[in-house]
């Protein structure tokens, strides 16, 4: 085996994989393995799946064709549409979070100020949990609201 990878790698080198040569690199690169045994022999001299590829090639073009530059921009549509989903999630996330976080700080930074250790920190952070909470109500409404004015239309 060590000896026909010496012997493709001296024909890729002989004929490099630019302009004219490079059929004579694939023609040879063949012919080496066929003749060192690695390379199988298919019947009637076709490549393998010749006809099945052909015919399997053929229908995606046919199915391409069919679909058009409508099928391109429903596809880039719904692309759209994931990425949309994907960041009123992130926002959501982001919203909740950042009120909780928010107003525990308040509450511990007013802790801090007054003397009164876990006292505003607890409250600062059930506020900011229903803060957030009330955010993502109403990021969902207004989701809602949209979904049914486009199915409307």
């Amino acid at each position: 085996m060590g000896r026909a990878w010496q012997g493709l790698r001296r024909a890729v080198t002989v004929f490099p994989a630019t302009g004219h040569f490079q059929g004579w690199k694939c023609y040879l690169s063949s012919v080496f393995f066929r003749k060192a045994g690695l390379m199988a022999e298919h019947p009637e001299g076709q490549p393998p799946g010749g006809k099945d590829r052909k015919e399997a090639f053929e229908a995606r073009l046919k199915a391409a064709r069919e679909s058009g530059p409508d099928g391109r921009l429903r596809a880039r549509q719904e692309s759209r549409e994931r990425s949309r989903a994907d960041g009123v999630a992130w926002r959501i996330s982001a919203e909740l979070v950042a009120a909780f976080l928010f107003c525990g700080f308040v509450g511990w930074w007013i802790d801090e100020w007054s003397g009164t250790r876990p006292a505003f920190l607890i409250s600062g952070l059930l506020l900011g949990g229903g803060v957030g909470i009330r955010n993502v109500y109403r990021v969902a409404m207004r989701m809602s609201a949209e979904a049914e004015g486009t199915e409307d239309k």
